[in-house]
């Protein structure tokens, strides 16, 4: 009892060493790793989305503005009022200039004043302003330093007749004519022009507020209406949006933490800049933290009570096992009491009372069959003397017919002792071409005692002698044509023997014999055809040793012969009785 504890003990803290590092610390790791990136890609992501509502803002408005340039450019495309500028006379403009800035001011909705300047002569069309002298003061030297390109002026509060205070902001360049630059002309346009741009929700949205700031930092227009002509309220400056796009945390009004995305826009050097409370953008941060913490404790206490789960289910059951295996290793074969309930730790115990069964009864078996091989090697012993005495036997019959001058059966003799060497004492696999064919005479001769009417023609080149073949690859094949192809013909058989190599050698077998119907071989054919041992046997060695691109093909039709062709590889070389690597057909 006091060793199965142990063994309990054991496996119960590594089981619990390998939970704890392999699944309870990388997950929460993993868990907390996930959380936090998943939290700055939130914060990334919304500041991302407004930085590239920003963008699109921008966009719009620089389309808007491309607009206002363009229309800007009729003191010049428009002929009189070009004519007027060229005159150097800046008395009251003609009928005809008033008539083309008039057109101009009431086909489009913002703009509130065209302004020609020329000096102290000033032309108004449109509204009127009591505070221009103030302002071109501060904006028409920058004007003029730009020499006619176009300048955006930041939203100003203008006084107007009867005490209203519009906000509006200009589009301005200089005047020039042939001779230099001789007024500043102005478009002033009303700042309901961004209303429909603020009234995105995303702008707006909980502390979010929108601002539109000139490169000085003054804002052109914003949500906040009150901060829009008169200075900006931010607590940063425009200077600290050095980049293109981007953010950057500040300080509130109120201390609290706020971000401030921001985008530029092209051509006119004015910023868009949404600022929000940080706690807002985190807000989705911090609810997933909190929820990863709770998901933390109850995934640790899941982890608990599974391992009491594991301990009662599997490890205490494993503690029998283990004190069963120890049994067997010292030769104790006991069955074990299996667990109750239906589980793997049941089958495994089942499964071992049948092992034990089973090894008590092969234990049986393997004596059994070591005495029956101990028998088998006898006899083996025995069966290797009886070829070596028919060998011996044969050699003395050749040696009477030599004595009694029996040459015919000195050298039928003679050729079954060749191939009885060749099938008996020959261990290598592969022996050359010219010992196959000799191999295949010493058969031959042997035939021709019975079968005088066939010859056999060999056309193999010299070359092709000293490849490499499998032992009785050929045999088989012209036992073939004597026995069924030639056998009863009334003319004088031939058996071809052709070789040519190349990638492969290519062998063929042809006799001019009865030949047979491949498809629907008679019953005589038939067994002719596939009822042969050794043909079958070269078949399937050739399988077996070179592959499957290797093999034998066989074209026969009734009374035209039959046609065995071998592919093999080509084998060069000799190889020592012992090296069996890249052997073929044998």
């Amino acid at each position: 009892m006091r060793r199965k504890w142990k063994i309990h003990n054991k496996i119960g803290w590594q089981i619990m060493l390998l939970i704890l590092f392999t699944i309870i610390l990388p997950s929460v790791f993993f868990f907390w790793f996930m959380v936090n990136r998943y939290s700055n890609d939130l914060i990334s992501q919304a500041i991302d989305e407004r930085v590239s509502l920003l963008q699109e803002i921008n966009k719009s408005i620089s389309l808007q503005f491309s607009g206002f340039r363009e229309l800007s450019m009729t003191i010049y495309y428009d002929n009189s009022t070009r004519t007027y500028i060229d005159s150097r006379d800046y008395t009251e403009p003609p009928a005809a200039v008033d008539e083309a800035l008039t057109t101009i001011l009431n086909t489009r909705p913002y703009v509130d004043s065209l302004i020609l300047c020329f000096g102290e002569r000033v032309y108004c069309y449109g509204r009127n302003f009591t505070n221009l002298r103030q302002y071109r003061e501060k904006y028409e030297t920058q004007v003029l330093e730009k020499e006619g390109k176009t300048v955006w002026l930041p939203t100003e509060i203008m006084h107007g007749s009867y005490s209203r205070k519009p906000r509006d902001f200009a589009l301005a360049r200089a005047i020039n004519a042939p001779d230099g630059q001789v007024g500043v002309f102005y478009m002033f346009c009303s700042s309901d022009f961004f209303g429909k741009i603020y009234s995105n929700p995303i702008l707006t949205e909980g502390s979010s507020h929108y601002y539109l700031l000139d490169p000085d930092g003054q804002v052109v227009m914003s949500d906040l209406t009150a901060s829009v002509g008169s200075g900006s309220t931010l607590t940063f400056t425009a200077d600290a949006l050095k980049d293109q796009k981007g953010s950057l945390t500040v300080d509130g009004t109120d201390g609290n933490a706020q971000i401030a995305s921001y985008a530029r826009m092209d051509g006119t050097g004015w910023v868009s800049v949404i600022v929000a409370e940080r706690s807002e953008l985190t807000a989705n941060a911090r609810s997933l933290r909190r929820l990863s913490d709770v998901f933390s404790l109850f995934y640790l206490l899941v982890m608990v009570a599974g391992y009491g789960a594991i301990y009662g289910f599997i490890i205490r059951p494993l503690g029998s096992l283990s004190g069963g295996m120890e049994k067997v290793a010292r030769g104790e074969f006991h069955e074990l009491q299996s667990p109750p309930g239906q589980n793997e730790i049941k089958q495994l115990t089942e499964s071992y009372n049948v092992m034990v069964v089973q090894i008590q009864t092969l234990l049986q078996q393997v004596r059994a069959e070591e005495a029956e091989k101990n028998e088998q090697r006898i006899k083996v012993l025995y069966m290797q003397i009886g070829p070596h005495f028919l060998y011996n036997t044969l050699n003395s019959i050749k040696w009477m017919a030599v004595l009694n001058n029996q040459s015919g059966i000195k050298q039928m003799v003679e050729s079954l002792m060749k191939l009885m060497a060749a099938v008996t004492y020959n261990k290598q696999d592969n022996i050359t071409l010219r010992e196959e064919l000799e191999l295949m005479d010493s058969y031959i001769y042997i035939q021709k005692i019975r079968f005088m009417n066939f010859q056999v023609v060999y056309d193999v080149p010299e070359d092709a002698m000293e490849l490499q073949i499998g032992r009785f690859t050929l045999q088989p094949f012209v036992e073939n044509c004597i026995l069924h192809g030639l056998r009863g013909v009334p003319y004088e058989g031939i058996i071809r023997v052709e070789a040519r190599y190349g990638d492969t050698l290519k062998i063929c077998i042809r006799d001019n014999g009865r030949g047979f119907d491949p498809e629907h071989p008679s019953e005589e054919q038939g067994s002719a055809a596939s009822d042969h041992v050794g043909i079958r046997n070269v078949q399937e060695r050739i399988r077996l040793h070179c592959g499957p691109e290797y093999g034998v093909r066989v074209e026969s039709a009734p009374g035209k012969g039959t046609s065995v062709y071998l592919t093999l590889p080509v084998i060069r070389g000799e190889r020592r009785k012992d090296d069996t690597s890249g052997h073929c057909g044998g």
